[in-house]
């Protein structure tokens, strides 16, 4: 009987596994695709922008607020490459992220009006020492773009390994790509999105309650692990 059980466990531990791999990389892939379609539609828009006036329009968080409220994103923003403006939207706790001249280049947080989409006037939060060009993942993006210009083939996304958060301090990793205006094919930024641990803890806590129904008292531990940079294993939730 012992036998049978193992071997029971060891099936629905596969599946399990199967199941939650499924679903981790969905996410992972749904969250690219969004990234992929900011970065080609910014790349177009401001391509128009820049040959019709000569600079970049003032960017607005609609567009971020859009996709982050429909995928429910962690994190979905963009930084220029020209004057290190960062403009984003965490769907979470429906903050907009906001970093430009009307700031005076200072990180700040503003909640979100809800009857307008854009953010309110006051800022919950606020950081002069944050430079988005000078982030890992803004960093990798512009390596990627660089390597296709020299070497040609497909624009990669980078991955960053996990990190803590520059404002809020939470365990994530970083998708992100360069935005290349379509018109000349220059770097005009870097759109990001965050995958924090705590959603990925979530989609794995519903994947075991699934696998494991009986399992009232948690015996039964899943994790998340990734290769980092440097070749070493890292749990990530």
């Amino acid at each position: 009987s012992d036998l049978i059980v193992t071997k029971q466990f060891t099936e629905r531990n596969k599946i399990a596994c199967r199941r939650a791999r499924t679903t981790f990389q969905g996410h992972l892939s749904q969250s690219l695709d969004i990234v992929r379609h900011v970065s080609q539609l910014f790349g177009r828009r401001e391509a128009l922008n820049i040959s019709s006036l000569g600079m970049f329009r003032d960017f607005d968080e609609t567009v971020f607020v859009k996709f982050g409220t429909a995928f429910k994103m962690d994190n979905l923003y963009f930084a220029s490459a020209s004057h290190g403006s960062f403009i984003g939207y965490n769907a979470n706790s429906d903050v907009v992220l906001w970093r430009d001249n009307s700031t005076k280049f200072v990180y700040k947080k503003y909640p979100l009006n809800k009857d307008t989409g854009t953010k309110n006037s006051k800022a919950m939060y606020s950081n002069p020492s944050y430079k988005p060009r000078g982030r890992p993942w803004y960093i990798g993006a512009e390596k990627n773009y660089n390597s296709f210009l020299t070497s040609g083939g497909v624009l990669e996304p980078y991955w960053s390994d996990v990190y803590f958060s520059f404002s809020s301090n939470v365990l994530m990793i970083t998708m992100s790509l360069p935005v290349i205006d379509s018109f000349s094919g220059k770097l005009i930024g870097v759109v990001g999105a965050d995958y924090t641990v705590n959603t990925a803890s979530s989609l794995l806590s519903g994947t075991k309650s699934e696998s494991f129904e009986e399992d009232r008292y948690h015996y039964v531990i899943m994790t998340i692990t990734m290769k980092t940079a440097d070749g070493k294993t890292s749990i990530l939730a």
